[in-house]
């Protein structure tokens, strides 16, 4: 009697019949939920923390408990680009702080009055002159706001600023005979600084003599008919 054999499949020894790694979306998932507890948890943190709020110094700075760091006035002069107005930063009693675009809190923060932004900046981050800023370009406005440009001074003219304000040999008083509908805003930008405005006055007296003072530096000097088709 012939012998019943098993239909059995013998396997080619030489064939790769292994199972192919699958991508390993468990692990995936895991670091995903992670990162997003990490996520929540910033929030939920922020969110507790809150608004930070200032108290106001010995020598006049504000102190960042927080942080560690003391803000401190910068002069007049110098002015945010763009405020970040979405979220307050800080508060000293009735004064919000917010952000400025494209730098630090880290380094420097503003408040933004309707007609008064005052910056203060941390002391470790020195604020730049107006030399160092290297300025090339500057727009001209009626009010101390750089909100509403009625004019803009190229790099060319821009120089020629900059080297009245350097020659001392011309430097005079600030004029009696002025007043506010004869006095424009020239705000310097600079690509290195490009979140910082730093203002000069123009002057033009009643009897028709011109011009430029730096109140930050107390530099007032006479600029006869430089730019006069420009910032009259």
């Amino acid at each position: 009697m012939a012998k019943k054999y098993k239909n059995t499949v013998h396997k080619n020894p030489f064939r790769e019949d292994r199972p192919k790694k699958k991508i390993p979306w468990m692990i995936i998932g895991i670091i995903c939920g992670i990162l997003a507890l990490i996520l929540i948890m910033t929030l939920i943190i922020n969110a507790l923390l809150g608004v930070r709020k200032l108290s106001l110094t010995e020598n006049g700075g504000f102190y960042d408990r927080r942080s560690g760091i003391t803000y401190f006035m910068a002069p007049f002069c110098y002015q945010p680009v763009t405020i970040i107005k979405k979220d307050v930063f800080a508060t000293y009693n009735d004064t919000k702080f917010y952000e400025i675009q494209d730098i630090s809190t880290e380094k420097m923060i503003t408040t933004a009055e309707e007609k008064i932004y005052e910056i203060y900046y941390n002391k470790d981050y020195p604020l730049p002159t107006l030399s160092e800023m290297k300025v090339n370009s500057a727009i001209i406005c009626d009010v101390e706001i750089a909100v509403y440009p009625v004019g803009f001074i190229d790099s060319e003219d821009v120089n020629i600023l900059l080297e009245l304000l350097s020659d001392k040999s011309i430097y005079c008083d600030y004029p009696q005979d002025t007043n506010d509908s004869n006095v424009k805003y020239i705000y310097f930008t600079s690509p290195d600084y490009p979140y910082l405005y730093y203002y000069i006055h123009f002057i033009k007296t009643s009897d028709g003599t011109r011009y430029i003072y730096d109140s930050s530096n107390r530099i007032c000097v006479p600029i006869g008919d430089a730019l006069k088709d420009i910032i009259e």
